[in-house]
């Protein structure tokens, strides 16, 4: 993980903190990371930000939780905005097929719809036949809630997963434009032929 990619990560998670707060904080963190060695040294995001809310007194875990949907959804805002970012710079054909993914997407989570419209049709069959109306109302709300939370996971994992690597590509980018970075040289310097 980068520099730049950690800091993020870090500041996401310190929003219950004051802004000049969090800025502090985040100045003594990049001042202590010189390298990706460093990153590695400090643990986790979550290992940092609990450090930070620890010394300040507050309990990390009833903020952000420790939960691996909790993990997903950032991870899933992260690349949003890497994504957004990416799309602002890339070529209307680009953001053509990244829509059309997005679309798939959302084609793929309405057709898992499927399997839980069959069963809630033959819970309701059945509830029906044995004249349990009542019964038959808590199935389908049951069933519904169960698919509102397959989808949203699923939405959360395959997201995740697919657009990741236009993060990375947007990490790859940015490390070209610094690996192809023009040299400024000086008057003096062509003068003596460097």
């Amino acid at each position: 993980m980068k520099k730049e990619e950690f800091l993020q990560q870090v500041r996401t998670r310190l929003d219950v903190l004051l802004e000049d707060e969090r800025e502090k904080e985040l100045s003594i963190l990049s001042d202590s990371i010189n390298t990706d060695d460093d990153i590695k040294g400090l643990g986790s995001v979550d290992d940092v930000c609990k450090k930070i809310y620890t010394s300040r007194g507050i309990d990390y875990a009833k903020i952000h939780g420790d939960g691996r949907v909790h993990q997903g959804l950032e991870d899933m805002f992260l690349i949003i905005q890497n994504l957004v970012q990416q799309m602002s710079k890339n070529s209307f054909k680009d953001n053509i097929k990244i829509v059309f993914d997005l679309l798939i997407l959302f084609a793929f989570i309405a057709i898992i719809k499927i399997p839980f419209i069959a069963v809630r049709n033959l819970g309701d069959s059945l509830f029906s036949y044995l004249d349990l109306t009542f019964v038959s109302n808590i199935w389908g709300l049951v069933i519904e809630l169960v698919y509102i939370v397959v989808a949203f996971i699923l939405f959360i994992n395959i997201f995740n997963r697919y657009f990741s690597n236009y993060k990375k590509e947007v990490t790859k980018k940015k490390d070209m434009v610094k690996g192809k970075a023009l040299e400024s040289i000086t008057l003096e310097d062509k003068k003596n032929g460097e």
